[in-house]
């Protein structure tokens, strides 16, 4: 769907990281949402605790975990991923096709870890 103007900065309070904001352009509640932070393993480790994620993903950074739902509460999909002392959290919430979803938010991550 077509998106507005993407919005980010800084991830408050901080150091939380970076994010990226695209909204759906009708307005509507579809969003995805992207952080990026720079941890320890260690500390991603505690992240995975928080979200509660075990679903591992394959091909995703070094480590990933995907949930088939938004960490908002509402349909969607929601991946946890790190590399290289990075980690990336990508959110999507929209009501759409759950494959192609959890297929977007890990191709998201992917990139984000992949970029320098």
């Amino acid at each position: 769907m077509p998106v507005a103007q993407p919005t980010g900065g800084d991830v408050v309070p901080r150091p939380n990281g970076i994010y990226c904001h695209y909204a759906a352009a009708d307005g509507g509640n579809s969003n995805a949402d992207a952080q990026l932070k720079d941890m320890t393993r260690a500390e991603f480790d505690e992240s995975v605790e928080f979200f509660g994620v075990t679903e591992e993903v394959d091909g995703v950074g070094e480590v990933a975990y995907l949930l088939e739902r938004s960490t908002m509460g509402v349909a969607g999909a929601f991946v946890l991923a790190w590399a290289n002392g990075r980690r990336v959290t990508v959110l999507i919430n929209n009501d759409g096709d759950q494959g192609a979803m959890n297929a977007a938010a890990s191709a998201i991550a992917s990139k984000v870890l992949a970029t320098p």
